[in-house]
């Protein structure tokens, strides 16, 4: 496959990874205008158990997230160097790391969005706006996994060098 071809694709694959981000994003603003719906008037409980656990529990998952897609990454590329050793060509690895790079990016996603509702959760039930605040910020944090064309291709790059790396020294 030429170098014209895979980038092609890659413009549909970054914007679908777009589209999908988005739609993550888009479900977690609407839960939290429901969340501000729902307390609005409302008084607090006197014990936020819920809220500390959402906010561990979304601690937890922005650590999780700086885990989780490297491990998808690494396993991806064995797998496509083990294809390769079996006679599948050099050439489909670019098409393989974006099919890597959309599986990486919506797991990373997903782990923020669970937390994302799980704060939310707590807001509505216990009304601390700290676990609100919380909310927004992880939201914030969602978007970020949206990627962008040059993103994607610097992405790809270095991941096509590190299967030349590992081909090269058998990792």
């Amino acid at each position: 496959m030429s170098d014209q071809s895979w980038q092609e694709t890659l413009t549909g694959t970054v914007r679908t990874l777009q589209i999908v981000v988005l739609a993550m994003t888009f479900g977690c603003v609407m839960f939290l205008v429901i969340a501000l719906a729902v307390t609005a008037g409302h008084g607090r409980p006197p014990a936020p158990v819920l809220s500390y656990a959402a906010a561990g529990f979304a601690v937890l998952a922005l650590v999780v997230r700086t885990i989780v897609p490297g491990i998808v990454v690494v396993q991806g590329r064995r797998n496509i160097l083990q294809e390769t050793a079996a006679g599948e060509p050099m050439e489909t690895w670019p098409n393989k790391l974006m099919r890597l790079m959309m599986t990486k990016t919506i797991a990373a996603a997903a782990i923020l969005e669970g937390a994302t509702f799980f704060l939310l959760v707590a807001y509505i039930t216990e009304k601390t706006p700290w676990v609100l605040a919380m909310a927004i910020a992880w939201i914030i944090l969602l978007t970020l996994h949206s990627p962008t064309q040059s993103r994607a291709l610097a992405w790809i790059g270095g991941q096509l060098r590190q299967l030349e790396e590992d081909r090269a020294t058998g990792s």
